[in-house]
């Protein structure tokens, strides 16, 4: 089958595009990816790993100002973006397409009606509660031009005529298609989650970097690696470090990945809390860095703030950590206090809480058997359970059945 993927930013890098576009390429599959060109980009066409990228200029560079406000409104008004539906029906057209597989919910109903156009039908895969990030982020954003365009209600509403037009709908988490069904009324046989698990052979095949496993060797290492924003939970983890202060330097803390404006205000906030000699902030790193931050750690953090979108939305990061044999200790949004308290891999603490979260950080400190037994049974969840192995044939037999069905007719 020849498989449209649309994403709504640049590409490379997307951990779930790339591992969801081996599988189906190594299925027999063909794999294009219409996406938005790089910096400094020249080529409109390339061959990302076997993906036959297409990239187009965003609208702010290609449109007159007068195109991109209308194009903009029209969006805002009715949810349907002109640009990008004369570039999806182009896609489509250019390169046969036979299924077009949207990643994400802001360019969903522009596909549909795309899609609905050019006679093929469309897959969602939502990587995140899109309406409860924009109630999260916004909350306290009151503009006039924020409410209109990041209103949570409006996007609601978008989401769900979005869903009852596709052909089938692609989940993270468990949690996320019971919040379908009970919301929407999804039936259940329209929905697949695959998870944000880890391909074990790609990712333990990339080689340690020994400057960031000597840099870290003499330290008690609790990392955090990902991205900033109120809802990481990353100040909780900061006030954490406070109450351990009677471990003076043993104990340092690692945060890898937010950008400089949080960064700089992360650092006032160790420094106000006085644990800036045990803080350490850097920022985003390339993936192929991610393994050596995990394997110099001695602990690793998710302490994601709980609410409705961390509870029905899960990280990539929690199995990296697992398969890389380390103690996990992270809130209890839903999805990570099951999956933890499930496989035993590490402890929950109650988000928000800094008090709580050092207690965690100490109990796996003082208790270097209890640090073996979570990281033990972490990896082993993953090695039988929670690998992209498994989540990848869930991926295979859905196109499979979408291919069975189109020859039927």
């Amino acid at each position: 089958m020849r498989i449209g993927m649309i994403l709504k930013s640049k590409f490379p890098p997307d951990i779930r595009i790339e591992k969801e576009a081996r599988t189906l390429l190594n299925a027999g599959h063909k794999v294009y990816l219409l996406s938005y060109t790089q910096e400094n980009e020249q080529k409109s066409e390339e061959v990302v790993n076997g993906i036959h990228v297409c990239r187009i200029s965003p609208p702010w560079v290609k449109l007159s100002p007068i195109s991109r406000m209308l194009n903009s409104l029209k969006f805002y008004l009715i949810f349907y973006n002109s640009y990008w539906a004369k570039q999806i029906e182009r896609f489509v057209s250019d390169f046969k397409i036979q299924s077009l597989h949207v990643h994400d919910l802001p360019l969903l109903g522009t596909a549909i009606s795309a899609g609905n156009r050019s006679g093929v039908p469309v897959i969602a895969d939502l990587h995140e509660n899109y309406p409860a990030a924009l109630q999260i982020l916004y909350k306290n954003n009151l503009a006039v031009k924020t409410w209109f365009t990041k209103n949570p209600t409006r996007w609601l509403f978008y989401e769900r005529n979005s869903l009852l037009g596709v052909k089938h709908i692609i989940v993270v988490v468990e949690e996320a298609k019971q919040r379908l069904i009970e919301q929407y009324c999804i039936p259940a046989d329209k929905l697949t989650v695959l998870m944000n698990v880890e391909d074990i052979e790609y990712f333990s095949s990339i080689e340690l970097d020994t400057e960031i496993l000597t840099r870290y060797r003499n330290k008690f290492l609790i990392s955090y690696i990902g991205g900033g924003g109120i809802h990481r939970g990353l100040d909780t983890t900061i006030r954490s470090i406070a109450y351990l202060q009677d471990e003076g330097r043993k104990i340092h803390l690692l945060l890898v990945g937010p950008e400089e404006k949080e960064r700089q205000r992360l650092c006032e906030l160790a420094k106000v809390e006085r644990v800036g000699d045990q803080v350490e902030i850097i920022k985003w790193q390339p993936f192929n860095k991610v393994p050596s931050y995990i394997k110099a750690s001695d602990i690793c953090l998710v302490p994601h703030q709980k609410n409705s979108h961390t509870d029905t939305t899960i990280p990539h990061k929690l199995f990296q950590y697992m398969l890389m044999k380390k103690p996990v200790i992270v809130s209890n949004c839903r999805p990570l206090k099951r999956i933890v308290e499930e496989t035993g891999c590490g402890l929950v603490f109650q988000s928000g809480s800094p008090r709580d979260l050092a207690k965690s950080i100490y109990t796996l400190y003082k208790d270097r058997r209890q640090r073996q037994e979570c990281s033990r049974l972490g990896q082993q969840s993953v090695l039988n359970r929670y690998n992209w192995f498994l989540e990848g044939e869930k991926l295979c037999s859905l196109y499979e059945s979408f291919e069975r069905e189109s020859n039927i007719h």
